[in-house]
């Protein structure tokens, strides 16, 4: 895969992904939730993908993609919601989560 092939479904789906691991207790309603979204396959190609990442490599993916789907201050803040409605979707938003969240808003 090249560097910037994914489409916005796939590379939301990473992110999600991504997010969802953040406090290392990725559970069902998390993975329902972005299943919700994304078809099974593009679900299972990017978890594949975000699973052969450390979280460097990870940041360094979404990073990558920061010129295609989020450079606008409008897209970023649309990417961030749905960042942090994922964070939510277990029923808590942690403490950690809330640290991640600040960290990616200051990243992206």
């Amino acid at each position: 895969m090249s560097e910037l092939s994914w489409d916005y479904d796939e590379f939301l789906c990473f992110i999600l992904i991504y997010a969802s691991y953040a406090d290392i207790d990725y559970d069902e309603n998390e993975k329902k939730a972005i299943l919700n979204l994304f078809s099974e396959e593009v679900y299972q190609r990017q978890l594949k993908v975000f699973e052969s990442l450390n979280d460097y490599q990870a940041l360094d993916k979404i990073m990558q993609y920061r010129e295609k789907y989020f450079s606008t201050p409008h897209e970023k803040q649309e990417l961030l919601h749905k960042i942090e409605n994922q964070f939510s979707v277990d029923g808590t938003y942690s403490d950690f989560e809330k640290e991640v969240f600040l960290f990616l808003e200051k990243l992206l």
